[in-house]
This record gives structure tokens, sequence and C-alpha cells, in this order.
């Protein structure tokens, strides 16, 4: 059970990132940074943070905050790993769906370059 979610965009998003998070407070803004910095901007980054103890939920609020596209969702328990993805993917309300860690980042035509790959051929459900 979530303890809360951040506002969310008035339309659903064509492209959703999930990130899944516990005590991220060391590595979250530049994985943040570089999923807001994408040149497709049609997107919303789902931050699914696992009760962390650490400043992990500060650092979520303020990207909500300046950024309409982030939405925080704070779990009032450690759910454990899988369920925290599982959150982060559920909260999601994209046409496409991809995870992101905690540690990671993105090109910033990332979401451009996916997306043009589906557009070559409609059998592609991955990439």
């Amino acid at each position: 059970m979530s303890s809360g979610i951040s506002r969310r965009p008035v339309r659903a998003p064509r492209v959703s990132i999930a990130l899944p998070v516990r005590n991220g407070a060391e590595t979250l803004e530049p994985v943040v940074a570089s999923v807001l910095a994408q040149t497709y901007s049609d997107l919303e980054l789902v931050i699914s943070d696992n009760a962390s103890t650490d400043s992990t939920s500060e650092i979520c609020r303020r990207f909500a905050r300046e950024d309409r596209r982030v939405v925080y969702v704070r779990q009032a328990t450690n759910l454990g790993l899988l369920s925290n993805f599982v959150s982060a993917a559920q909260h999601a309300t994209g046409g496409y769906v991809r995870w992101i860690g905690d540690d990671d980042w993105l090109e910033p035509d990332y979401v451009a370059r996916v997306l043009d790959a589906f557009a070559d051929d409609p059998r592609r459900i991955i990439a």
C-alpha cells in the first residue's frame, strides 16, 4: 500500500519511465535529470520509493514539485524489490513503459530513438 502519490498530468503521456528506488539518495539525481532531459518530452517519470530511510523522499518530492512529469509514489513500508518494480509499472499511465534503475541514466535522445524503432516496424513489442 502506498502512502501517497504526487499529482498526475491531465492526460496520459505516450511514454512512462518507471523508477523503483530504495535509499537511492546518493545516485538518484543524475538518473532523474537524464530522464527529464529527453529530447522527446511526452513522458512521465514514475518514482516508486520503497520506504527509503535516507533523503530519497526529499529529493523525489523536490523533482515532483519542479516538473509536472514526475509522479512520486511513496510506499508506507518496504514491499521488497520485486513488488516495488511492480508498483512502479502499475502507476505508469503511458502507452510504452520502460524501467530504469536508480543508478542508471539515459542518453538525451534515447526515448526518441526507441519510438522511431517502434514506428519502423509495428511488429516490434520490445526495444
